[in-house]
């Protein structure tokens, strides 16, 4: 059984720090829209910005940037993150560049430019087969699933991943665990899954609100997007087609969003967060209608609410938890379960 909190943990740090590799990350999920301050980036990383968020960008400057000869075998590409996001801000995608550069990155780098530019990977898929590093392995593993026969055998540890392990290691192994999910689940249902993860909520958080590491800062849950995006964070590595925000309903002429949605499993997770602005009595108001306009969505089987209650506003959880249970609406027959976490 393979362990990914570790992971979680490292991830949620880098993309908390908000760095190019952040960005690398959120650019990958489509997920970077208003999430970067573009005057925190400079230089080649600056251009690389514009590249994953698909800004316009002068051609002649990218020009400049790729031409530009290497000073003490040090240019552009020495960063991998910039030069994927600068090749991204070109419009003319030059593949002589892109073949020569990825001829000479090393096996971590050539993954890094497949997950952008698709056409790379099965050539990577055929290179792995014939190394023996531990990342070569890993990705062996993702491209050519037969080589191992005990997937339940793989582990963090065997592979070097571990709470320094980079983006690109992440993601990788998010990959790894998506493509094997029936390995990952063990006994539990997806729902089942869902609700353990948001039942330790509380427990998997301190780790970026209180215990950062010396010179951190500390993350706050501000509001309900806060604990959206982390909880986003926590299951797409599970659930690969978990969409953030989808404005997948329509009832009476108006649109209603998912917070999380994966239609493969036919889940939805609608999440709250409790503020002194807010009453008990005004948020199940809105989790009653959000549980009606839900059953917009044909498909729906199972309905998560996640309420999370950090100033114990909550006075009587009942009051919430008599939503649990089945509900027919519209002729849409499904399960609604609420976790509370405080």
């Amino acid at each position: 059984m393979v362990l990914i909190i570790p992971l979680l943990q490292r991830k949620i740090d880098i993309l908390n720090e908000g760095k190019i590799d952040a960005l690398f990350y959120y650019a990958l999920m489509n997920m970077t829209s208003g999430r970067f301050d573009r005057t925190a980036f400079t230089g080649h990383a600056l251009v690389a910005y514009d590249g994953f968020i698909g800004n316009p960008v002068s051609q002649e400057e990218i020009g400049k940037i790729i031409s530009k000869p290497a000073i003490r075998g040090i240019d552009y590409s020495n960063n991998i993150y910039n030069f994927i996001g600068i090749h991204l801000a070109a419009k003319n995608k030059n593949n002589n560049e892109l073949d020569s550069r990825f001829e000479s990155f090393d096996t971590k780098n050539k993954f890094a430019v497949s997950l952008f530019f698709p056409e790379y990977a099965k050539q990577l898929g055929e290179l792995v087969k014939r190394k023996t590093d531990a990342f070569s392995k890993l990705l062996n593993l993702y491209y050519n699933s037969d080589v191992l026969a005990d997937k339940d055998s793989i582990s963090i540890a065997e592979f070097g991943m571990n709470s320094n392990s980079d983006i690109i290691e992440i993601i990788l192994y998010e990959l790894l665990f998506q493509k094997f999910t029936q390995f990952k689940y063990t006994t539990l249902t997806s729902v089942g899954l869902v609700k353990q993860i948001l039942n330790n909520f509380q427990d998997a958080i301190k780790k970026i609100t209180t215990e950062r590491r010396k010179g951190k800062t500390q993350f706050v849950f501000e509001d309900e997007y806060d604990v959206q995006d982390v909880a986003y964070l926590l299951f797409k590595g599970i659930f690969h087609d978990m969409q953030y925000e989808n404005p997948f309903l329509k009832k009476a002429g108006h649109s209603s969003i998912i917070d999380l949605m994966s239609e493969r499993e036919k889940l939805a997770i609608e999440i709250k967060m409790m503020l002194p602005k807010y009453t008990e009595k005004k948020i199940l108001e809105q989790l009653k209608i959000d549980i009606i306009n839900y059953s917009s969505w044909n498909e729906l089987k199972n309905l998560v609410i996640f309420v999370y209650d950090p100033n114990k506003i909550i006075s009587d959880r009942n009051n919430f938890y008599s939503l649990n249970g089945e509900h027919i609406h519209n002729g849409v027959k499904f399960n609604v379960d609420v976790i509370i976490s405080n």
